[in-house]
């Protein structure tokens, strides 16, 4: 089935112990089309996760996708 819907993306901080996210860094809803995407956005803190649908908003088989931990790479 195409998707053609407007999607969350976002980043989080990390998040302290008892919590399961942490500060948000970046939360923007954007037109998200089939096949493979790519978004960028500038943050004043590094991320310790980011990715779609942060808050768990759409129903999803498998919600624990939707985030990756963030590496900094060259």
């Amino acid at each position: 089935m195409p998707v053609d819907d407007f999607i969350d993306i976002g980043a989080f901080a990390k998040p302290a112990k008892d919590q399961r996210y942490g500060k948000v860094l970046h939360r923007e809803r954007l037109q998200m089309k089939s096949g493979k995407g790519q978004y960028k956005f500038t943050i004043d803190q590094e991320p310790e996760k980011a990715g779609i649908d942060p808050m768990r908003l759409l129903i999803d088989r498998l919600p624990e996708d939707n985030m990756k931990k963030v590496t900094i790479g060259e």
